[in-house]
């Protein structure tokens, strides 16, 4: 279902970012990115089924493009190091 879909998707990415920031791997990162785009997915077809409400929706949406943006500029961040 829609509801474990996401539920599952919330832990997996969290367990990511515990990953990611134990193991310092960019490959944890990116799948942090791509959790984030498939969290917007399910949320969209959640408001789309008129399982939540436009104002929740929203309030999700703007966590998750906050939480991108964390972590784009994390791997960022990460990339750079690296390079010196």
């Amino acid at each position: 279902m829609l509801r474990d879909r996401i539920i599952d998707s919330c832990y997996s990415m969290l367990e990511l970012i515990y990953r990611a920031n134990i193991f310092q791997d960019i490959k944890d990162k990116k799948e942090i990115v791509i959790k984030i785009q498939m969290l917007n997915f399910y949320l969209e077809e959640a408001l789309h089924k008129e399982l939540i409400k436009n104002k929740k929706f929203e309030s999700y949406v703007n966590h998750l493009i906050d939480i991108d943006k964390m972590t784009r500029a994390w791997f960022s961040y990460e990339t750079s190091k690296q390079s010196l």
